[in-house]
């Protein structure tokens, strides 16, 4: 942690949050746990090192060129590999979209198993790295059964754009739910839907979710599986 963040109890919080819920879980779509502690009167958090780009940046790079013109290899070259890259990125690109959110899925159903609400799952948490493994980070913002004095209960917590409607109303606790509806929002995420990512938009945008029907996730998938 920063100096400069060392006096602050949310980010205090946030780093212990991250630290209880990595303790708990064990899966190669997560960063691995190695430590935690405090030095020097600086808390902080040794995990896995995970050398790859973001699924964020690999969207963002492929610039507002219709994902129907684009396939899979497209979204993998941001990591620079050259020839050869993983299969997970090989077809179209629904295909491989739809292999990157099935990884996220591991990775939240294995936290879910445990009592851990990721409640921050977004394309700029989601990396790629260049052996094709898709890891989940950043729990900083996580809901921890039996974690009471961790868990920010009754606060309205994570990215707007990614927040499902009964958590934009304040109804009730996140719980798998919540995670599984970011999952949805970023799988049918798109080069061009830039929208989602203007911090003047995302007002707009979670009113018009919270009154309108959604796409249902068969546009993505059934394409995907043909």
């Amino acid at each position: 942690m920063r100096r400069e963040l060392s006096h602050d109890d949310d980010s205090r919080r946030c780093l212990q949050r991250e630290a209880a819920a990595l303790e708990r879980l064990d899966h190669p779509t997560i960063a691995r746990f190695l430590a935690a502690g405090e030095s020097d009167g600086l808390p902080y958090l040794v995990s896995e090192y995970i050398e790859g780009t973001s699924l964020a940046a690999a969207i963002r790079a492929l610039g507002s060129v219709p994902s129907g013109d684009l396939v899979g290899a497209d979204l993998g070259r941001s990591l620079e590999l050259g020839e050869g890259l993983p299969s997970i990125f090989e077809g179209r690109y629904d295909q491989a979209a739809a292999r990157i959110a099935r990884e996220v899925a591991r990775a939240l159903a294995h936290a879910h198993a445990r009592g851990i609400v990721h409640r921050d799952d977004k394309p700029s948490n989601i990396m790629l790295l260049g052996d094709g493994r898709v890891v989940l980070v950043d729990f900083g913002l996580a809901s921890l059964e039996n974690a009471d004095a961790l868990t920010a209960s009754g606060q309205r917590v994570g990215s707007l754009p990614y927040m499902a409607p009964e958590d934009l109303r304040g109804d009730g606790e996140p719980g798998p739910a919540t995670d599984i509806y970011a999952l949805g929002v970023t799988l049918h995420e798109r080069p061009v839907d830039h929208s989602v990512r203007e911090p003047a938009k995302r007002a707009e945008a979670a009113g018009f979710r919270l009154t309108q029907p959604q796409r249902g996730l068969d546009v993505l998938v059934v394409p995907a599986r043909e």
